[in-house]
């Protein structure tokens, strides 16, 4: 379906594309338009601005009365009027296209890159993502196939060059194009990282992985709490665990002896935070375990309506 003008103008008014949409049509179409603007501009300064003052010097010639030159002379300054609006207009609208032209027109990455560290381009790439960038035109410019095989291959650079500024990138490439049991081992490397303060958002991805592996390791962080979160903001790291334990709700990756799914691993480990020597966050742990299970509530109810009876009897 071709892209409209009132669309082009609409997505340059507000600098943003539409979501989810192929961006070559949208390249070419802003790229159409800003030649359309350009004439419509040269047009109307040549029709509305040198031609208004060639009329003045004719009428000025041949009247012979100023008094009447001058009156003929203001039905022009409307002439001048149009022009000023449709040279305000048509700019506004042509800044607005090279504003989206300017993230869109990226040239592919050369990779692979020196030292294992992300460019200034990659970053820019990366914050744009997913939008106005599709998923389908980043793994283009960044010449990567597979999104989760390049988040796999960012977080180990990140955890070998130790760049902080890079961290944030690498996770967000991850929880874009998903992730599952192979991200585990380096996000647990990642957690034990003195040299970050992206803690919690490593947890929030742990919690994203959907396995099974992921169980051991948030249970074995929610006493360890970094140095930048030590004091008041303790208490974040243990909530965010029991969060990201409530995101666990797919099927493992077999990591636990007997097969069991992720889904029985999730309630055990937050079974166990209920026994936490901490009551909030033990209370935390009760209150998400119980989220799981709506019909607990109802069934503690008939039990207490159970034993009332008993007792008045």
């Amino acid at each position: 379906m071709p892209i409209t003008r009132v669309e082009v103008f609409e997505a340059a008014r507000r600098r943003q594309l539409p979501i989810n949409v192929p961006l070559d049509p949208w390249r070419s179409a802003l790229r159409r338009e800003l030649g359309t603007q350009r004439f419509a501009r040269w047009f109307t300064l040549a029709m509305f601005g040198v031609l208004p003052v060639v009329l003045s010097v004719g009428i000025l010639v041949t009247t012979p009365s100023p008094s009447r030159a001058l009156g003929d002379l203001v039905p022009l300054v409307l002439f001048w009027s149009i022009a000023a609006v449709v040279v305000r207009l048509t700019g506004r609208r042509r800044r607005g296209m090279r504003a989206l032209l300017s993230v869109l027109d990226h040239p592919p990455v050369e990779r692979p890159r020196d030292e294992g560290r992300l460019t200034d381009q990659e970053r820019h790439l990366i914050r744009s993502l997913p939008e106005p960038i599709a998923a389908a035109d980043f793994l283009f410019w960044f010449g990567a196939r597979d999104g989760r095989d390049l988040g796999l291959e960012l977080l180990h650079e990140v955890v070998l060059s130790r760049a902080e500024d890079d961290l944030w990138a690498a996770l967000r490439v991850c929880v874009v194009f998903g992730l599952d049991g192979d991200h585990v081992p380096l996000l647990a490397e990642l957690w034990d990282g003195d040299w970050h303060e992206e803690h919690l958002d490593v947890v929030a991805a742990l919690g994203e992985t959907g396995a099974a592996s992921a169980v051991a390791v948030l249970l074995g962080v929610v006493d360890d709490v970094p140095r930048h979160l030590e004091g008041p903001d303790a208490w974040r790291v243990p909530v965010a665990v029991v969060d990201a334990l409530g995101m666990l709700d797919v099927q493992g990756d077999g990591d636990l002896d007997g097969g069991a799914d992720v889904g029985d691993a999730r309630e055990l480990a937050l079974a166990e935070l209920t026994g936490h020597v901490d009551r909030v966050v033990a209370g935390y742990a009760w209150v998400r375990l119980v989220d799981l299970h709506p019909d607990w509530w109802q069934q503690m109810v008939d039990e207490g309506s159970e034993a009332d009876q008993a007792t008045t009897s």
